[in-house]
């Protein structure tokens, strides 16, 4: 449904790839699941073209489905477009609920870490650092 509303068709979604995750964030009695879909070419093909991209989480409500609680997605050009990819969780408040900890990688070059936390109902975005986080020397 998200990457539908970005214009982004069910043929399109099989072209890319599939990587999903059931983690217990303490959010709601039900596993948070952490879902995304992306080019392989990451951005990187034929002039930075891109099938697009759709980052989903989802939580269980009251009646046992689920239903998004975070999204990113885009479709096309990927000029200045964001990639987010999964990397763990961690309850880095000490809350009780796990913060979900992504990378965000730019098409145009660099990086940077963010953590979604679980607020009112769905996950914000609630820390960002700095673009080329990664203290290596880019080569």
């Amino acid at each position: 449904a998200v990457g539908v509303s970005q214009g982004i068709s069910r043929k399109a979604l099989d072209g890319l790839d599939f990587r999903a995750y059931a983690v217990n964030t303490g959010a709601t009695s039900q596993p948070t699941i952490i879902a995304s879909f992306i080019d392989r070419a990451g951005g990187t093909g034929e002039e930075g073209q891109s099938l697009g991209h759709v980052f989903v989480v989802a939580d269980a409500g009251a009646d046992g489905a689920y239903a998004p609680t975070f999204s990113h997605a885009f479709a096309g050009s990927t000029r200045n477009a964001e990639y987010r990819i999964y990397l763990n969780h961690i309850d880095l408040t000490g809350d009780g609920i796990q913060e979900i900890i992504v990378e965000a990688r730019l098409t145009s070059g660099g990086s940077y870490v963010a953590a979604l936390s679980y607020q009112n109902g769905g996950w914000q975005e609630s820390f960002q650092s700095r673009v080329d986080w990664c203290l290596d020397e880019r080569r």
